[in-house]
């Protein structure tokens, strides 16, 4: 699984908060980074200095400042192969993880026979079900609800394609290190494998050729950088045979009135003029957590907030805690629908998530219609915990009739 890199040491942790205009005005709890992350000042520059002096399309122009946008641009595809050591992926800019997988999603749909199956975990986002769900029958690993795990074990008879999540948004670490070892036996089966890989990224150093995926796809405003752009890591020799998922402008390498010729990959998915300041916005995304952040000390971290969060909420009666693993802590409180709940807090400075979001399967898995979600990153402090937990606590006297 994912090798562990970075130079943060656990005595920076404090000051890592500091890089982070947000919270230099504001007092808030921030713990809804599972939706989309905060975003350091290394990234918010990139992007508005581009804006302000470089500015220019890439892969057209001819002139220095079109050519020096270009590289800048294409660097950032060399970044993310190498953060990921995806040595043996064609590295595709996406709309996002959802853009990413409805990609794929219209490739395999060419391919599948009435037979055929899709194969999901009941933990999976919106986005890595209702694709599948449009183009074959689906089948589901085992799940167990009581130790809020999947299993790696399946079977793989008439399966087309796996897609699974790294990492739930709801219920965090569901694999609990098995991952690798599911990828290893669908692979071994002859089954491609999708990895949603867009919570994982921001919290394990993902290492694409340890792990062997087919495909996977993440976004940048989950690890700092910009929304409007994703990355879909696509194994060489499958790319190669891909059909382009949208067709137009900058992929396209001959155009007749009869027919047309496309790039070969990357360039052949990526119609249109791209998302060239997110792209930038993202590589300096990925640039702070080289130089800024170890895996490890952050997991000590994180956990070490989430853990006393939730150690909290395992005494309170009337909740249920729906995670038992990582950064995110999710939990129903009987009595008290959640968005009543997001809201209380929401009124105390403490922001979090309230709902289905966006994985409505697992919650009728659960036996549960909504869910609050707290989520930790790693500029997170224990001030935050604390001011949660009062709220928390002033909520529930409060619908059972306190003050």
């Amino acid at each position: 699984m994912p090798q562990l890199r970075g130079v943060l040491e656990t005595r920076d942790l404090k000051n890592l908060r500091s890089k982070f205009p947000f919270f230099s005005n504001t007092s808030y709890a921030y713990l809804d980074s599972a939706a989309t992350s905060q975003k350091p000042k290394s990234v918010i520059d990139t992007m508005r200095d581009f804006y302000e002096r470089e500015n220019a399309s890439v892969h057209r122009g001819i002139y220095l400042l079109s050519e020096e946008a270009t590289d800048r641009f294409e660097k950032v595809r060399e970044k993310v192969a190498k953060w990921l050591n995806a040595k043996s992926y064609d590295i595709i800019f996406t709309s996002g993880t959802t853009g990413a997988i409805n990609l794929v999603a219209d490739s395999v749909k060419n391919s599948c026979n009435k037979s055929d199956k899709i194969l999901l975990t009941r933990c999976e986002h919106h986005a890595n079900f209702l694709p599948w769900q449009r183009i074959a029958k689906l089948a589901f690993l085992p799940f167990d609800k009581e130790k809020i795990l999947v299993s790696p074990d399946a079977s793989f008879d008439g399966i087309r394609l796996a897609a699974v999540t790294g990492f739930s948004n709801v219920l965090g670490d569901v694999w609990d290190g098995k991952l690798s070892e599911f990828v290893s036996n669908a692979r071994a089966a002859g089954v491609q494998v999708l990895i949603d890989g867009a919570q994982l990224v921001a919290h394990e150093q993902v290492d694409l050729e340890a792990l062997q995926p087919d495909f996977f796809a993440f976004s940048g405003h989950k690890i700092l950088g910009p929304t409007g752009v994703g990355v879909l890591c696509i194994k060489k020799e499958i790319a190669e045979k891909m059909e382009p998922y949208q067709v137009g402008g900058a992929m396209v390498h001959s155009v007749g009135l009869e027919s047309s010729k496309w790039k070969l990959s990357p360039q052949k998915f990526e119609a249109g003029t791209p998302p060239i300041v997110q792209v930038l916005g993202l590589g300096a995304a990925i640039d702070f957590f080289e130089s800024e952040v170890n895996f490890g000390e952050v997991h000590k971290h994180v956990d070490g907030l989430s853990n006393k969060l939730r150690q909290h909420l395992i005494d309170l009666p009337g909740v249920t805690l729906l995670s038992l693993r990582g950064s995110i802590v999710s939990f129903s409180i009987h009595g008290i629908h959640a968005h009543d709940v997001a809201a209380f807090l929401g009124d105390a400075g403490v922001f979090v998530r309230a709902g289905h979001h966006c994985a409505q399967p697992l919650h009728a898995e659960l036996g549960i219609e909504s869910s609050v979600r707290a989520s930790f990153f790693l500029y997170n402090n224990e001030g935050d915990v604390e001011r949660a937990i009062g709220a928390i606590d002033r909520c529930i006297a409060f619908f059972n009739g306190g003050v």
